[in-house]
């Protein structure tokens, strides 16, 4: 009884995003859900990124998307004030990016494109459809892409070596009022790849530096400002200058 009544809350909202994501996989016999270091503290890139564990054992490792990440959809979902839009996930690991926006638009299709190969994909397949049952989630897997999608999340960090090819094709199925998320854009180096996509085909784009992995973000000119409201708590246009601040603050310090 306590588990139906812990499932109908996670489908109600009850509590922030990012805490239900987690009592998903706690919800898991054997798995562990490890997630949201400090890159700063460990030297490794990718600490604050979602790992998942299954009897101690690395289930694979590619992660899913950070604290700050999943709390940029609740951010997504608030602006979007109770629309079900069609939403494609690329770069499924093992349900979690997928899951998130399950919860934070329970009225819309999650729909999602593995990108894995042999049995990393079955196990991912298996977690993800497994979660979405019991959690009563609507998640589609897919194997190709048919129509267009109002939001797109793409992993750069999934997608291979031919991720910019990736994105430029994924980008032809954002609808006109839609957007395009890539997870980890700066880290591999796609920013010049965000920037020619959005001058041909005359889209908007950004950089989304206080994202975890640093995310780029595309939408078409029509979409109007209801994403890039969304989004604005991401886009720190003047880190330059609070890194020049910092420095110099660090300068006085050390003359003093």
């Amino acid at each position: 009884m306590a588990d139906a009544e812990g499932q109908k809350a996670q489908q109600k909202g009850d509590g922030p995003l990012f805490a239900r994501v987690v009592r998903v996989y706690d919800g898991v016999a054997g798995v562990s859900l490890q997630t949201g270091m400090d890159a700063g503290l460990t030297g490794f890139d990718r600490a604050a990124d979602s790992f998942l564990f299954a009897d101690d054992h690395l289930v694979s490792p590619l992660a899913e998307a950070a604290p700050a990440e999943i709390m940029l959809i609740e951010s997504l979902a608030h602006h979007a004030d109770g629309a079900a839009p069609k939403i494609l996930v690329s770069g499924n690991v093992f349900g979690l990016t997928a899951i998130a926006f399950a919860l934070a638009f329970p009225q819309a299709t999650v729909h999602v494109l593995p990108c894995l190969r042999g049995a990393a994909a079955e196990l991912s397949n298996d977690m993800t459809k497994g979660l979405a049952e019991k959690y009563g989630l609507t998640i589609q897997l897919m194997d190709g892409l048919t129509e267009h999608y109002d939001i797109v999340w793409l992993a750069a960090d999934v997608l291979g070596k031919n991720f910019d090819q990736t994105i430029e094709a994924v980008s032809k199925h954002i609808s006109e009022t839609g957007l395009m998320l890539v997870r980890a854009a700066i880290r591999n180096h796609a920013a010049g790849t965000l920037a020619q996509i959005a001058h041909r085909y005359g889209f908007e784009h950004k950089l989304l530096r206080r994202t975890s992995s640093g995310m780029g973000a595309l939408w078409p000119s029509k979409a109007g400002p209801i994403w890039q409201d969304a989004l604005k708590p991401y886009d720190d246009t003047r880190w330059h200058q609070v890194l020049g601040m910092i420095h110099d603050q660090r300068m006085t310090t050390h003359e003093t």
